[in-house]
């Protein structure tokens, strides 16, 4: 069963890659863009190498939700 618990990670790539969850366009750089920072933030993280998994899944959320919020207030400060 290939694929099963990875759907979150699926949405949050195409988010980062700049896709509107409310029926927004994207392209297919900025989903590629979203597919990698997840991985390259997990490669970091694991070569840390004494963080526990709990504590890793912590850190990688936050770094993305820091990625989202700075999209979301870049372009909030571009339509003002």
């Amino acid at each position: 069963m290939l694929g099963i618990g990875l759907d979150l990670d699926a949405i949050a790539a195409v988010v980062i890659g700049g896709t509107l969850l409310t029926g927004g366009t994207g392209g297919i750089t900025g989903t590629v863009t979203g597919v990698l920072l997840p991985g390259v933030i997990q490669s970091l993280i694991n070569q840390v190498g004494n963080l526990t998994p709990a504590f890793q899944q912590v850190v990688s959320g936050a770094v993305l939700a820091l990625v989202v919020a700075q999209r979301v207030l870049g372009k909030a400060q571009r339509l003002s």
